[in-house]
């Protein structure tokens, strides 16, 4: 229905740019840092980041527990997935690895380094 206006109204009209700004907000906030989703372990021996406007942040200790460990995260710039997990044999190479063998790889930003665990 129109208003004197001439334009539509009423809260349903309102109600979408609200809609729309908690949507954003559930997408760019919602995942997990690795470290709290795989917490108690100490810096890996490796780490690195794929692409520039979405990829994977990955870090891989060689031999953790007789286990080489990959715990890697995908974001881009309004979404993210929870980070995973990946093991293998010691020497062996993850998954996670075999399909960014040929990615570009560069330095995990400072913000995202692994903390530290302290005893």
């Amino acid at each position: 229905m129109f208003s004197r206006s001439g334009c539509k109204g009423g809260v349903q009209g309102s109600m979408l740019p609200l809609q729309l700004v908690i949507f954003l907000f559930i997408l760019s906030g919602c995942c997990s840092k690795s470290w709290t989703k795989f917490s108690g372990m100490q810096p890996p021996d490796q780490s690195y980041r794929t692409g520039s406007d979405g990829g994977y942040d990955v870090y891989i200790w060689n031999c953790l527990n007789n286990r080489r460990v990959a715990i890697y995260k995908f974001t881009a710039s309004f979404t993210c997935r929870e980070p995973e997990r990946q093991t293998t044999e010691c020497g062996g190479v993850t998954p996670i690895e075999v399909e960014l063998k040929d990615a570009i790889k560069r330095k995990v930003p400072d913000s995202l380094n692994w903390p530290a665990v302290s005893n």
